[in-house]
């Protein structure tokens, strides 16, 4: 049944690429495009596993940007497999269209085709019009090209066809192509500079259409007229122009006029037949427009292109905001800023969409600039929906820079305009953004009761995008307060409604959420699984923030695995996008994997430095308890106890002050309480803990009554540790290590030398310095043998704890 459903998946994935109807059609635009990605990567993989693959395309320069993303997806999601892509593509001076970028896994290679030598040259000048010419006229035309080979060709037929003597060979390829252009007909010309303003290619119907649309005549002998002047290569009902000189030398010897007015045409032929293709449209109608702001009014051009390009570049903009191209919706806004005057509410609605988008792309401090102007320009006008909607945005600019008190301040301006105007759709958005903002370093409780009025209102006004992102707003409370199975519930229900509505923003986000909750439930091979994932689509889309968490997550789940210096590599990787985007919460974030994997290193001066940085940039958060408990979390590692009981009870404090998860902090501080020499603390701080769901919690408390010298019970959270793992949910090599080395203190016997065994395992192999130094020293206090010497001295309390367990065991 399954091979059956794979077929039926490629025949309806070749449907749809051949644009006929298929299953496909159903979708939204961006599911079709990512359906159709992932179909391809499928195929690509099912062949390279039998035989390798080769990609090939040629003049790469001509690629939508869709394709050059889909080729990278390829080369990303096929590394490791037999796959060679191969393009070539004509570079420009300015390097804009360089092609691939570094794309990580896979290996890239730039071979750049230097010009002919005159051996080379000869030999194509004789392919091309054969051996005919005279000696000097072919080092003539050699020396004329400088090795370029499409010159050469071009060269050589204009010489073969008696313009060959001297001074009759144009000086540039351009000069050559202008010359020939010179020679067509009317119609083959008028039918060529139509296509140049078109595109690179198109169908035959678009030229036919076009003409009538310019009331020029159309003929098919034309088309072949210009095929045989190798101006054109037609494919069936398709066409492309053989060189994109050929097109640029085309378009630009038109005049500004005759292409605004070819432009206008286009711009009705697409409103008319491809009424759907709205960047095309805009592109067209822009085109029109700018030239008509340039030279006046222009025939053929109607005066209110202008206002017809911004509300499609608009309309663009706004397309490309909800699948989450940001950088392609700057783009179309900044254009359409550039058609329109000031002053006036549709260039309010232009301005804000423009603060929202480099607030998506995390482009703050300009965002918050032209934030505040709007919102200025909307009380002096006295616009109130722009007023309230430029404070919703800037209270999202600073909630993602971390100043709660300002983002609850906008926030809540904007949300009382909107009650006051009754503008139930708007509010609906304020009070999700106010809801979001409560819930890095605010209140859950506030957070749920905000974003549950917001939930009723979208679910009243049917709109199921908004519901959604709630529910994936939802899911982060439910997370933080560490009911995870909840979090996860609202998750998938916001990813089914993404992907039906065909929001690829939305469902990256929700299921790079959900890479998070099954990292938290020790399920990291889905985590991981899920994160490489939405990291091929966030470096797709250019959503650096969220390919910057995906390798966060990626590090710390590298760091529960005891590969360090892969998790440090990808954290620091992590923390350079952080840095260039100068996003505050994510630094804190992979700073904090970065202090531990450090202090595994035994780079310890390090690990006080990043400590440093992650308490200074959580000044402006709330109640935010990460960076304390990050802060508990190194001084944990390093032995330091006074330090983690001191930043311990402060998350604490904050954890409880937001509603959030303590259990975490409680066992920090439990930990912290042992390194300082008080067990009794420490035992009584686990009180509250749900110990047996929590194998950080079985270490801390299996090492206390190890201590204690309650031998039995010791062994029981050890092996309820081992428990969990056998369960298939995965325990960090910290918490395994550590519930170990309290068993061979507290074991006697047969088990004593087997968890012994186990102890040195975690002395060979586990790269943590102080993890196994602390081992090392357990085992050579309590007499065991250990192959491995320990590399330094053990540090802070984790020497005294090693002491007092070899006491306890022989007492």
């Amino acid at each position: 049944d399954q091979v059956i459903a794979d077929v039926e998946q490629r025949i309806e994935l070749v449907m749809h690429l051949l644009g006929q109807p298929s299953s496909l059609d159903e979708l939204g635009p961006a599911a079709i495009r990512d359906a159709v990605v992932s179909r391809l990567v499928g195929v690509l993989r099912r062949r390279a596993r039998r035989t390798p693959v080769i990609i090939w395309l040629d003049d790469l320069q001509w690629a939508a940007p869709i394709l050059l993303e889909l080729l990278e997806t390829l080369a990303r999601q096929l590394a490791g497999l037999p796959v060679l892509t191969i393009v070539t593509y004509r570079s420009f001076d300015d390097g804009e269209n360089e092609w691939p970028p570094s794309i990580d896994p896979a290996l890239t290679l730039h071979l750049r085709l230097e010009p002919l030598g005159d051996h080379e040259s000869e030999a194509l000048v004789a392919e091309a019009v054969g051996s005919d010419l005279h000696a000097d006229t072919v080092q003539r035309i050699i020396a004329r090209s400088g090795g370029n080979p499409l010159f050469l060709i071009e060269l050589a037929r204009l010489a073969d066809a008696g313009h060959g003597r001297e001074g009759e060979l144009p000086g540039s390829l351009r000069a050559l192509i202008a010359a020939r252009l010179d020679e067509l007909t009317v119609a083959q010309r008028a039918m060529l500079d139509n296509a140049a303003i078109i595109g690179n290619q198109g169908r035959v119907s678009s030229l036919r259409r076009f003409a009538t649309e310019l009331g020029q005549a159309f003929s098919p002998v034309d088309l072949d007229a210009l095929v045989d002047e190798r101006m054109l290569v037609r494919d069936r009902a398709s066409w492309r122009f053989r060189s994109d000189v050929v097109r640029e030398v085309a378009y630009h010897t038109l005049t500004k006029q005759a292409r605004a007015t070819r432009h206008a045409g286009v711009a009705r032929y697409l409103a008319t037949y491809e009424p759907t293709a709205i960047d095309r449209r805009a592109h067209h109608s822009a085109t029109a427009a700018e030239l008509q702001a340039e030279l006046g009014s222009i025939p053929g051009v109607p005066a209110d292109i202008a206002d017809e390009a911004v509300r499609l570049l608009g309309e663009a903009g706004e397309r490309w905001n909800h699948q989450g191209a940001h950088r392609r919706a700057l783009y179309a806004i900044e254009r359409a800023l550039s058609l329109h005057g000031e002053g006036d509410p549709v260039d309010r609605m232009l301005r804000l969409q423009h603060v929202e988008t480099l607030a998506n792309l995390r482009i703050g401090p300009r965002a918050r600039l032209l934030a505040h102007e709007l919102m200025t320009d909307a009380v002096t006008s006295g616009d109130r929906v722009v007023q309230g909607e430029a404070l919703r945005v800037l209270g999202t600019i600073e909630q993602a820079d971390g100043d709660l008190v300002a983002a609850r301040r906008a926030l809540g301006e904007a949300v009382g305009i909107f009650r006051e105007l009754g503008d139930q759709p708007r509010l609906a958005e304020a009070l999700r953004a106010r809801g979001f903002a409560e819930v890095f370093g605010g209140s859950l409780v506030d957070a749920e009761w905000f974003l549950g009025e917001a939930e009723s209102l979208f679910a009243e006004a049917g709109n199921r995008r908004g519901h959604a992102w709630v529910q994936q707003h939802q899911a982060w409370v439910s997370f933080l307060a560490g009911d995870h199975d909840r979090s996860e519930h609202r998750l998938r229900a916001a990813v089914a409604t993404f992907e039906e509505l065909g929001d690829r923003e939305g469902r990256s986000w929700s299921l790079g959420l959900l890479a998070y909750v099954h990292h938290f439930s020790r399920r990291n091979d889905l985590a991981l699984e899920l994160a490489a994932e939405v990291l091929v689509d966030a470096r797709r889309w250019g959503d650096e923030w969220g390919a910057a968490m995906m390798l966060n997550l990626q590090a710390a789940i590298m760091l529960w695995r005891a590969e360090v210096d892969e998790a440090r590599s990808l954290a620091e990787r992590a923390l350079a996008s952080f840095r260039r985007i100068d996003d505050r919460f994510g630094t804190i974030q992979v700073l904090a994997t970065i202090s531990r994997a450090s202090a595994a290193l035994g780079r310890f001066a390090d690990v006080e430095r990043t400590v440093e940085e992650v308490l200074a940039l959580s000044d402006s958060f709330g109640e935010l308890a990460y960076p304390s408990l990050a802060a508990a979390g190194a001084a944990l590692h390093v032995g330091n106890g006074p330090r983690a009981v001191e930043h311990a009870a402060d998350a604490i404090g904050r954890l409880d002050t937001t509603g959030a998860n303590i259990d975490e902090g409680r066992v920090v501080l439990s930990f912290g309480h042992l390194l300082g020499g008080d067990v009794d603390a420490a035992l009584a701080t686990l009180l509250a803990v749900d110990v047996a769901a929590s194998p950080f919690a079985l270490a801390a408390r299996a090492t206390a009554l190890a201590l204690v010298g309650d031998r039995a019970a010791a062994l029981d959270d050890v092996r309820a540790v081992d428990a969990i793992a056998d369960a298939g949910l995965e325990v960090s090599y910290w918490d395994r290590a550590v519930a170990t080395i309290a068993g061979v203190a507290a074991a006697s016997g047969d088990e004593a030398a087997s968890r012994a065994e186990a102890v040195r395992d975690i002395v060979r192999h586990v790269e943590d310095v102080v993890v196994t130094n602390y081992a090392a020293s357990v085992l050579q206090r309590l007499g065991h043998p250990c192959d491995a010497p320990v590399r330094s001295v053990v540090i802070g309390g984790w020497a005294d704890i090693a002491e007092r367990l070899a006491i306890a065991a022989h007492s």
